[in-house]
């Protein structure tokens, strides 16, 4: 599948199809069009009637695009894949945005056109931006059986403009490894009921340093650190050491607790960017295995 996708670089990498997944595969998704299906109406900076797909209706085909999407985007992508339709009525668009993934949020996207016989004039191109402002780099027309692919980050800027005829589309939704959704809901659990006031007496004297030494961003991240370091069952001197070196932006990479406790919190709370992933698994392949709860959450969030 996908096999005469080509690889663009600018604005941002991404790849795009003129007809990759064969008339059969295009044929069995235009069918789902025409099934039941509870359509949800969305009116916010994306307009458009979107139905999802169960795993048990959707083609069996889909670990293959999963594989070649893998292969196109080198992104360690789980087993899962979510599809869904979506249909734009005359007059509806997306603005500009970048779907910077969340946690446990999709990763990676394939967007099929299904519209038959859209012809110039009639809306519903595809841009692609460098930024929020300023003009498209490059603009993809709705043709029939086209696709274009691309990971989520903040820089993946792109929009729809507005379509004078019903435009249809079936989107492939791929996860990351190391943000999948059983790694949010782990971090759920860690991170729930967090009170700064229950880590041990001990640190109290290190965490009214912080707070008038540091902004409110760093405290508060320091401080989550050692939360989650404290919820792993760390030594007391762990702890302390991520107070004392995860409240700066830059990821520590000194300790494997510290900077496993740090890419927690800036999961849990911030965005953390996926492109730094495969540096830090390389990183922690190379460390010992801690035991217990830590390593629990190092293999959910690094598996092997």
């Amino acid at each position: 599948m996908l096999t005469d996708a080509v690889t663009l670089e600018q604005p941002w990498r991404m790849f795009r199809s003129e007809r990759g997944l064969g008339d059969a595969a295009l044929g069995e998704l235009e069918a789902l069009f025409e099934r039941t299906w509870s359509w949800e109406a969305h009116r916010t900076f994306y307009e458009a009637q979107i139905a999802v797909v169960p795993p048990s209706q959707q083609p069996a085909w889909l670990p293959e695009l999963r594989a070649r999407v893998a292969e196109l985007t080198g992104l360690p992508l789980t087993e899962r894949v979510g599809l869904t339709l979506q249909i734009m009525e005359p007059g509806q668009f997306a603005k500009v945005h970048s779907d910077r993934p969340l946690l446990g949020y999709e990763t990676a996207r394939v967007v099929v056109q299904l519209s038959r016989g859209w012809r110039p004039g009639q809306g519903g191109e595809f841009t692609v931006q460098g930024g929020v402002d300023g003009p498209a780099d490059r603009v993809f027309e709705p043709r029939f059986g086209s696709a274009m692919g691309f990971e989520l980050h903040p820089d993946s800027h792109h929009e729809v403009r507005v379509t004078r005829r019903e435009r249809r589309t079936a989107v492939f939704h791929f996860h990351h490894a190391g943000n999948s959704t059983e790694l949010a809901s782990a971090l759920g659990e860690l991170f729930l009921g967090m009170d700064f006031g229950a880590l041990p007496g001990e640190l109290d004297a290190s965490i009214e340093e912080l707070e008038a030494s540091a902004g409110e961003d760093d405290s508060f991240r320091a401080c989550a650190v050692a939360w989650a370091l404290w919820r792993w069952g760390c030594p007391l001197a762990t702890i302390r050491r991520g107070l004392v070196e995860a409240g700066a932006e830059e990821l520590p990479m000194g300790c494997t607790a510290v900077l496993l406790a740090a890419w927690a919190v800036r999961l849990a709370f911030e965005h953390a960017d996926l492109r730094r992933w495969p540096e830090l698994a390389r990183w922690l392949a190379g460390r010992p295995a801690e035991g217990g709860a830590l390593e629990a959450f190092r293999r959910r969030a690094f598996p092997v």
